[in-house]
C-alpha cells in the first residue's frame, strides 16, 4: 500500500473518531437529561402502589404509574 492510499485513510479514521467522540458526549448528555426527567416525573406522581406478585423473596411494590419502587 502506498503512502497517500495510508494517509487517506488515516485522516479517515481520525475524522470517524471525532465524530464519534462528539456523538458519545451527545449521549452521555441525553441519558442525564432523560434521568433527570424521570426524576421529576416520578416526584410529580401520585402514586397508586401494586404490589409484584411475580417476585420471589422480598415482596415489591411499585408505582403502577411512573414505576417507581416503594
Amino acid at each position: 500500500m502506498n503512502s497517500s492510499v495510508f494517509e487517506e485513510r488515516k485522516t479517515k479514521y481520525e475524522e470517524l473518531r471525532v465524530v464519534y467522540w462528539h456523538k458519545h458526549a451527545e449521549l452521555e448528555k441525553l441519558i442525564r437529561r432523560m434521568n433527570k426527567a424521570e426524576a421529576d416525573m416520578q416526584q410529580a406522581c401520585t402514586h397508586v402502589w401494586v404490589k409484584d406478585w411475580e417476585e420471589r423473596g422480598r415482596s415489591r411494590w411499585y408505582c403502577q404509574h411512573c414505576g417507581v419502587l416503594r
